[in-house]
């Protein structure tokens, strides 16, 4: 009678056992699924922050080029402004040739 006891702990023992290592592979697939979801998380955070600063470094140069546009701006207004006076003087000069050759 007691080696059908005997039996049935044995019988037991083999199923928790079992049952045990069904658990320890189902605990190191979620582990390692874990693993690869932090990874993966950690991949877009990179690029995240690489977006970012790339973001950054693409509003600073369009602060830059439009400062560099409106300095043109002046620039070309200036000249402008020089290119009339000059002609006016061109203007005056030739005149006064034509006042000189017709005396």
């Amino acid at each position: 009678m007691v080696f059908p006891q005997i039996q049935t702990l044995v019988e037991d023992r083999r199923a928790l056992e079992n049952e045990l290592k069904i658990l320890n592979n189902k605990l190191s697939s979620a582990v390692s699924e874990c693993n690869s979801k932090d990874e993966f998380v950690k991949k877009h955070e990179k690029m995240a922050m690489e977006a970012v600063v790339g973001k950054e470094k693409v509003e600073i140069e369009a602060v830059l080029l439009k400062q560099e546009g409106d300095e043109a701006l002046h620039i070309r207004v200036a000249c402008e402004e020089m290119l009339t006076c000059v002609d006016a003087a061109l203007k005056g000069c030739m005149q006064q040739l034509r006042f000189v050759r017709e005396e």
